[in-house]
């Protein structure tokens, strides 16, 4: 059915990231290898790559991704009390335009919040640093 498949859509909209900060309330020796599992963690190169991300844009991109996680939420609700199909697509739709304004807010471009999205499945560094501003931001800090 078109409803799963656009259940299935908004998911995908921030997989990558989702898993990464989700494993990040784990405590490490209890993770799961990330996807790419097959990559080292932490190689030189990571660890230039987590470099260049400052902590303003680990903050806009933590700030970013809360409200992504609330837009998915609300949509995914709304996808399961629907069965219009042309409904459904504007539910889809609007979530991803709020997803876009979302990181376009927090001062981010879409191909940054993207590279530390990237970079948080492969570099424990950055997952664990977003992790710590989430975790402030759940706490009201």
């Amino acid at each position: 059915m078109k409803l799963t498949a656009s259940l299935a859509t908004l998911a995908a909209l921030s997989l990558s990231a989702a898993g990464a900060v989700a494993q990040s309330d784990v405590p490490p020796e209890q993770q799961a290898p990330p996807p790419s599992a097959t990559a080292p963690q932490d190689t030189p190169q990571n660890s230039q790559s987590a470099a260049q991300v400052s902590d303003e844009q680990i903050e806009q991109f933590a700030a970013a991704f809360a409200e992504i996680q609330t837009i998915q939420s609300d949509a995914t609700r709304e996808l399961e009390s629907t069965t219009d199909e042309a409904a459904a697509d504007k539910v889809v739709s609007d979530a991803e335009t709020q997803m876009i304004a979302a990181v376009e807010r927090s001062g981010l471009r879409i191909d940054e919040f993207n590279r530390i999205a990237e970079l948080m499945t492969t570099d424990t560094s950055v997952r664990a640093r977003v992790a710590e501003k989430l975790q402030k931001r759940g706490d009201g800090g």
